[in-house]
């Protein structure tokens, strides 16, 4: 139910990336018309090796920033109606980022040596040719662990203009799964297609650097063989119960596929604290079933004496009465 739940929220933001990316690309095929809209802030001119942007620059792509504060606009609206997006953003070729949130511009304009057509999203969006998620990364804004829906702008010949990005924090996902709180000492997590962990417990950014390539845990590595089998079927997109030893104890593993970000959402918990309540239960059911027991037996024999009293009685009268008494 819960990896349903989630495969909605995915698929939606998934639908909104595209939906922007569709916009933007009618955006460009128009050229730069209108008037300007006074959203220029919200661009981040390409970096020079000293700033971001200069007078040469912003003069030959003014046609492009007029366009892009179109996109701005739309941005600006279908961001803030989406809690699970912290920051949506159109990344251009000629390295020009439009962003809906003016403090990310400040944030990420701040930072030296930002090129958008270098980070994660953007290379994979344009490698692939299609909407893909990323695996987490430092976000150069947040500087925090996010993952990214990403989907490419195609111009009217087929060349990529620019991608279309919208970032989710893994914190936000993070507090939400690990709330999945079913007790039995379990804890909820999610894998990604190459078996590379997105979310669980202790997960954090540590020491890297937002130009930095952040590892993340490899699952796949693992040296016991029947969690590993349960990662492989992870990463099959199945869906599966199955039970694996850790630390010295039976674990229990329900795993569902997020088909949308082709990933896997698991629940582990403890096999001795699932097991335990239907001890108990069999320990209590034994127990009543001895009193009943005892019960039955001592009503057995009070209605037995009832019975056999009278018997006995009337036995040795006829006894009393064939001997002449």
């Amino acid at each position: 139910q819960k990896a349903d739940e989630y495969s909605l929220i995915f698929q939606r933001i998934n639908q909104e990336v595209e939906a922007i990316a569709d916009f933007a690309q009618g955006v460009y095929a128009a050229g730069a018309t209108g008037d300007d809209l006074g959203l220029q802030p919200h661009l981040l001119m390409p970096w020079n090796g000293s700033g971001y942007g200069d007078l040469a620059t912003n003069d030959a792509l003014g046609d492009e920033t007029l366009a892009l504060q179109r996109v701005v606009r739309v941005l600006k609206s279908v961001v803030a109606k989406n809690p699970y997006v912290i920051l949506g953003y159109l990344g251009t070729e000629t390295n020009i980022m439009a962003l809906d949130d003016l403090a990310a511009v400040k944030s990420i304009g701040a930072t030296d040596g930002f090129v958008n057509t270098k980070r994660p999203w953007y290379v994979d969006a344009k490698s692939e040719g299609k909407t893909v998620w990323t695996a987490p990364y430092v976000d150069a804004n947040s500087k925090d662990l996010i993952v990214t829906c990403a989907t490419p702008v195609r111009g009217v010949g087929g060349q990529i203009l620019g991608v279309v990005g919208y970032d989710v924090l893994l914190s936000t996902i993070q507090k939400d799964i690990l709330a999945l709180d079913i007790g039995y000492n379990s804890y909820a997590m999610l894998v990604d297609a190459a078996g590379k962990v997105l979310v669980r417990p202790g997960i954090d950014v540590k020491d890297t650097r937002w130009d930095e390539t952040y590892d993340s845990e490899d699952l796949t590595k693992t040296e016991n063989a029947a969690f590993k089998g349960i990662i492989a079927n992870m990463m099959a997109a199945k869906s599966g119960l199955e039970t694996f030893e850790s630390e010295g104890e039976g674990r229990f593993a329900a795993y569902a596929p997020l088909v949308v970000i082709g990933a896997s959402l698991a629940v582990i918990a403890s096999q001795p604290a699932v097991v335990q309540p239907a001890k108990e239960m069999q320990t209590f059911i034994m127990i009543v079933w001895a009193v009943v027991l005892v019960i039955a037996i001592l009503f057995g024999v009070l209605i037995g004496n009832g019975i056999t009293r009278p018997i006995n009685q009337l036995t040795q009268m006829a006894d009393q009465v064939s001997q002449g008494k």
